[in-house]
């Protein structure tokens, strides 16, 4: 009885695995590929041995990712699929980087990137269900569901999101306002109640007005950083030249430098030529 080396690699089927009598007498070795026995010729398995190493190494080196910044994430609920890593360019989602599940629900997503920005996970390329998320560099968490994938996720690992959190919760409340104006408006005006429907209509101008201040105050609060003139560009309207340089001008210089910090002041300088 001797003892057999079996090696498998990853493009062989089954029964095409190697399977080699490091013991044989013989000075030629034993090699058998599948059931059909191959004679190697002056070759020692040591050969063989640094062969399949090479092959292993060249291959884990070609599957690993790199990139300055990581997103490492689980959706529950997820048993297979494929998730992807986007930002916007040009109005348009671009794919940077996407992982094939099976059996799994976590992932692994990377990319490099100069300066903070906005970045989405989604299941598909033209998935409406995108999670936001303010990226960096660095490790990013995200924990989510698949039932309520967008209203479940939590993010982690990003001074920015943590603000961006915070300056969404406050716009949240504006909005329920303004809906609720909308539709107390909305039932006067049906009533013949017009006099009532003008005077909420005012206060839906102002309650406007205050939202705007709330974005220009929180992004002066928060100049050094990249939170801040993405606030600026999202909820500021084109109309309002100076609030948005003023936020622009407020901006510390490394900020200045960054993806939102180089298109706000582009902003400001065109509506300025206009």
């Amino acid at each position: 009885m001797y003892v057999k080396l079996m090696l498998c690699f990853f493009f062989l089927k089954k029964e095409q695995c190697l399977i080699v009598n490091p013991f044989s007498f013989n000075k030629n070795y034993d090699v058998y590929l599948g059931a059909k026995k191959i004679k190697i010729f002056k070759m020692k398995i040591q050969k063989i041995l640094v062969v399949a190493l090479l092959i292993v190494s060249f291959i884990s080196c070609k599957e690993k990712k790199s990139g300055n910044m990581l997103v490492e994430g689980t959706v529950k609920g997820l048993k297979k699929g494929t998730v992807y890593l986007q930002k916007i360019e040009e109005s348009a989602f671009v794919s940077i980087d996407s992982v094939q599940l099976e059996d799994t629900n976590h992932f692994t997503l990377t990319a490099d990137i100069e300066s903070p920005q906005m970045f989405y996970i989604s299941l598909g390329k033209d998935n409406q269900e995108k999670i936001p998320f303010f990226g960096e560099k660095g490790t990013i968490q995200v924990q989510s569901n698949l039932d309520k994938m967008v209203l479940s996720a939590k993010i982690k690992g990003s001074k920015n999101q943590e603000l961006l959190e915070q300056f969404n919760q406050m716009i949240s409340k504006f909005t329920a306002k303004r809906l609720d104006l909308l539709k107390q408006k909305f039932d006067n005006y049906k009533e013949g109640k017009k006099d009532l429907a003008k005077k909420l209509e005012k206060q839906e101008i102002n309650l406007l007005k205050r939202r705007v201040l709330y974005a220009v105050n929180f992004a002066l609060s928060n100049a050094t950083s990249e939170v801040a003139p993405y606030v600026a560009l999202t909820t500021i309207d084109d109309d309002n030249v100076k609030l948005l340089d003023t936020v622009n001008k407020s901006l510390s210089e490394s900020v200045k430098k960054s993806v939102y910090g180089k298109k706000l002041d582009a902003l400001v300088q065109k509506l300025k030529k206009e």
